[in-house]
């Protein structure tokens, strides 16, 4: 009994789990497109296939937004390293079940079992497996970017402006689809690992050619709404970076909350290059993930730390000889607590008396006075009384 007829009657024979799934070619893979990429009301189509082999959730709705599902979910399969005989299991097993697949692709991949020759590779360990990155490949250690930059190919000319920019002026660094990605990774798994735990923010490049494409439309919907969901609700609106870099765009409508950049305009173009540093510097409230290239902060969060922590200590030890003095709204709290204090004890008779001698005038508006720290552990008393003529407060 031939190959062919075995798969019919139901008999997978031994040698077509030692074959690779990768070992079918083209023209059999299209056929077994055909069979599973349509939706069927039983469900048994390429989604089901998707979790069997235990896709994720978030990687099935990815590959949903594309034309090619089926075989994006067999080189999925590659990757999780399915034999044929598998494959075939697969097909026969409940709730997939389908038969009528292997009967149609059954001399197709009796063919490519056939001529199948296996080469001689050396064996990956799981953690040359976990590497994205070129970088990481040459460091042995993982690669940490301060953006992840979605963009059309063929805009190759901004991307090497941002490129220069960023990376060479601003001392930061970009995550560059062509440029990092190892070949051969799966570029939807890699993606999503590279915004989840590598990069800090997203950048995404609005052209012409970007918005012509389906496809990267329904990328650039699912890069957005993956990003939102990585980021607390305080981070949203920082985690994602629009830019316009072609006139007579229309911006979508998933991106109408977000303050876009516009390269286009020759007024905003002086100061692009610094609104665009500054959002890439700008400390998020992140509790977990990534904050900054090789694992610590961001630059600018790094700076901002620093400061708090000196402040912090200024403030504890008495040690620092700078002197912080109060805002506005600290003033203002510190007034109407005054005003309530002398009101509880001497009675609303006398309160306007009291406001008096107490910094705080019915005429010449509040005033309060604060102890400032110096560094010999002693305190500097100062008066903050509002000026109206100046609109502002003057000791």
């Amino acid at each position: 009994m031939s190959a062919t007829q075995k798969l019919i009657d139901g008999t997978i024979p031994a040698e077509y789990y030692d074959v690779p799934l990768r070992a079918l070619n083209h023209q059999t893979r299209q056929e077994i497109c055909l069979y599973l990429d349509p939706n069927l009301i039983t469900g048994n189509n390429w989604k089901m296939m998707a979790q069997m082999i235990g896709m994720r959730a978030i990687e099935i709705e990815t590959i949903e937004l594309r034309t090619n599902m089926t075989e994006c979910v067999l080189r999925e399969a590659f990757q999780r390293n399915y034999t044929v005989g598998q494959f075939i299991e697969l097909m026969r097993k409940s709730p997939m079940e389908r038969l009528d697949l292997i009967e149609g692709c059954a001399n197709l991949i009796a063919n490519d079992v056939r001529n199948y020759r296996p080469l001689q590779v050396a064996e990956v360990s799981s953690e040359a497996a976990a590497i994205l990155t070129l970088g990481e490949l040459a460091s042995g250690e993982k690669e940490y970017f301060d953006a992840f930059v979605s963009y059309h190919p063929e805009d190759n000319a901004f991307i090497r402006e941002l490129i220069n920019k960023v990376e060479i002026e601003f001392g930061m660094k970009l995550c560059i689809r062509e440029r990092d990605l190892c070949m051969g990774v799966s570029e939807n798994l890699a993606t999503a690992d590279l915004m989840e735990k590598r990069c800090k923010r997203v950048i995404l490049v609005l052209s012409q050619n970007y918005m012509e494409s389906e496809e990267l439309q329904a990328i650039l919907k699912w890069q957005i709404q993956f990003a939102q969901a990585l980021a607390p609700a305080a981070d949203r609106m920082h985690k994602i970076v629009p830019l316009v870099i072609d006139s007579g765009i229309t911006v979508p409508k998933i991106l109408l909350p977000y303050n876009v950049s516009d390269y286009t305009k020759a007024y905003t173009r002086e100061w692009f290059w610094s609104r665009l540093e500054g959002s890439l510097s700008a400390p998020t409230n992140s509790s977990g993930g990534y904050e900054g290239p090789a694992g610590k902060l961001g630059k600018a969060d790094s700076l901002r730390d620093d400061n708090v922590s000196a402040v912090s200590s200024c403030s504890s030890s008495r040690s620092s000889s700078s002197v912080h003095l109060p805002t506005q709204e600290s003033i203002h709290r510190e007034s109407r607590r005054d005003e309530s204090r002398v009101s509880a004890a001497t009675g609303s008779n006398q309160d306007t008396l009291e406001r008096s001698s107490s910094g705080c005038s019915s005429l010449s508006g509040p005033s309060s006075v604060f102890y400032v720290p110096l560094p010999n552990n002693s305190k500097r008393k100062v008066k903050y009384k509002w000026d109206k003529t100046s609109a502002s407060y003057t000791t």
